[in-house]
């Protein structure tokens, strides 16, 4: 999008999470209604968007770039203020088990499909305040590791049977979500124990400090809100990756990552609210460039539907096989000419 007032998302989300409260009843579920109820069709409806054009870019103001990381500032600060108002309602407020149960995955839906998503964003920036920012936002989720496992683990081995973090073609998503955190973990933790080690006792010592000072129901809240947002993280991963691998060489090494390898989509709404993280076989080719940078690609794959929708579809895995295992059979039938030819059957081996 190329306004950036249009990536503070985030502020009306907190403010429909609060207002859904004070209503209380169905009033706690009103965002995770909107986010896959009302999304998937306005995502549908409103369409595509190539945005920007290699014009567009070099028109881009110093002043208009500080704008875009604005929204991300802001919205770092709307995920961290949703978590600690829950935290106060969970521990404060007498609520029913329906009423806590919206209110886990209202919060939820909030550290994961803004403060993950932004979190991703930063760790991959330059500048060390922007990198701990990114820390912050995953530690409130209780999955640090990632900071680590994501830059040194996923994006070398991306789309290799290696890589925790693609899944499988024939793998379905409740096989992918635990496989690929605790293979994250894992593999966070063997590239920097100590880093990773030592942010997880902190993390233990808060949830205690949790427990102590707000009470149980709060504790229960806040690892229920990082589980229900870690497995919107690995949905998406499940999304943007699913099927996709590098040929093998001859010299047992895989061919250089390029377009072809991640799922695409240029849905208004879904890049609008994850700050363009469906462009993401651009992300792939240039990490650090920041998410308003990022380009449609006309090479890489693309999904039939926004996230939102691929989300609801993932739950449903016959569906989703017979969506996305013809899209994929489709597109290396066009890459390669002969699907024989293609990793198709590596992929099939590796999920076995």
């Amino acid at each position: 999008m190329r306004y950036p007032f249009a990536y503070f998302t985030s502020l009306w989300m907190v403010a429909l999470l609060i207002l859904g409260a004070a209503l209380g009843g169905i009033g706690f579920f009103t965002l995770p209604l909107l986010a896959f109820g009302v999304v998937p069709i306005a995502d549908r409806w409103l369409g595509k968007s190539r945005w920007p054009s290699d014009i567009a870019l070099q028109g881009l103001t110093p002043g208009k770039e500080r704008a875009y990381d604005a929204a991300l500032v802001a919205a770092s600060a709307a995920v961290l203020l949703a978590l600690g108002w829950g935290l106060w309602v969970a521990a404060s407020w007498t609520l029913t088990t329906a009423e806590f149960i919206g209110l886990t995955i209202s919060v939820g839906i909030v550290t994961g499909y803004v403060g993950i998503v932004v979190g991703h964003e930063l760790i991959h920036r330059s500048t060390a305040w922007e990198r701990g920012i990114g820390w912050v936002l995953f530690s409130a989720v209780l999955y640090p590791h990632f900071c680590v496992e994501h830059i040194l683990g996923h994006h070398p081995r991306f789309a290799t049977p290696a890589d925790h973090a693609t899944a499988r073609r024939g793998e379905n998503l409740y096989a992918f979500i635990p496989r690929s955190i605790v293979r994250g973990l894992v593999s966070g933790i063997r590239f920097r124990p100590a880093r990773v080690l030592s942010i997880y006792a902190l993390l233990a010592l808060l949830l205690i400090a949790i427990y102590r000072s707000l009470g149980s129901d709060a504790l229960i809240f806040m690892v229920a809100q990082a589980f229900v947002a870690v497995c919107l993280l690995e949905s998406i991963n499940y999304v943007e990756h699913y099927g996709l691998l590098r040929k093998r060489l001859a010299n047992g090494q895989y061919e250089a990552p390029g377009p072809g390898h991640s799922w695409d989509t240029s849905s208004i709404i879904t890049n609008i609210n994850t700050f363009n993280l469906g462009r993401h076989s651009a992300h792939h080719s240039a990490a650090r460039r920041p998410y308003h940078r990022l380009q449609q690609n006309d090479k890489a794959p693309q999904l039939p539907y926004g996230y939102a929708a691929m989300f609801l579809i993932s739950l449903v895995p016959p569906l989703w096989f017979r969506i996305m295992d013809r899209r994929l059979d489709a597109w290396y039938a066009r890459q390669q000419g002969d699907r024989d030819a293609s990793p198709i059957g590596e992929a099939i081996a590796a999920s076995s």
